[in-house]
């Protein structure tokens, strides 16, 4: 028997519960796959619950537990619960992304290479994140800057939206848009909420 492809959607807002309003219909048409839709619960509540889940006939099939905090804070809140809402189903040393469902990625080729191209590095330990090359000076992004490391480049420091002046320094050092993107296996997002978040990572178990 071929083995089904397991398909995972992450909704919290409402313009996402409409975008994928058809996708379970859709996907029931085809035995080769299996779809999950998980909750967020960043925008989550009843009547939200009845509005669009309801009317749009969707179900969760899980619900994240809810978060209140900076943005920051709560992406990485949903990355951990997600891991762990899904450690049942994927290898320990599993390749997965996290991708951002407004970014309009133009050049598909480039992307995937640099995905393929990555791959060989992926450990236990790291997490890679991508970055988006400025063309403007702006403080509504995150940046990040790095420095090469062999093959690869490492982080070395995050600016969560700074200042235009602020910007424009960082920039002369070649600092990316922090995208939202990542790349890393399973085991690794498991072993750094362990090592940088020990209180959250047992708290995912009570």
């Amino acid at each position: 028997m071929k083995k089904k492809v397991k398909i995972v959607l992450l909704v919290g807002t409402r313009p996402n519960i409409v975008k994928i309003s058809q996708f379970r219909r859709v996907f029931s048409q085809f035995e080769n796959f299996e779809l999950k839709i998980i909750h967020s619960n960043q925008h989550y509540s009843e009547s939200v619950s009845s509005v669009f889940f309801t009317q749009f006939g969707i179900e969760a099939d899980a619900i994240l537990p809810h978060y209140s905090g900076n943005a920051s804070a709560h992406m990485g809140h949903i990355i951990e619960h997600l891991t762990m809402e899904l450690m049942k189903d994927i290898p320990e040393d599993q390749p997965l992304m996290f991708l951002s469902s407004d970014h309009l990625i133009e050049k598909e080729n480039i992307f995937f290479k640099e995905i393929q191209r990555h791959k060989k590095y992926l450990s236990n330990k790291n997490i890679f994140i991508f970055g988006i090359k400025p063309t403007t000076l702006c403080s509504d992004y995150g940046y990040f800057v790095t420095k090469k490391n062999k093959h690869i480049h490492s982080v070395t420091k995050f600016i969560e939206k700074p200042n235009i002046l602020t910007a424009k320094k960082i920039i002369k050092k070649k600092a990316y848009w922090n995208s939202g993107m990542f790349f890393m296996r399973k085991d690794s997002v498991i072993n750094n909420f362990k090592k940088y978040q020990p209180k959250t990572y047992k708290n995912c178990f009570k």
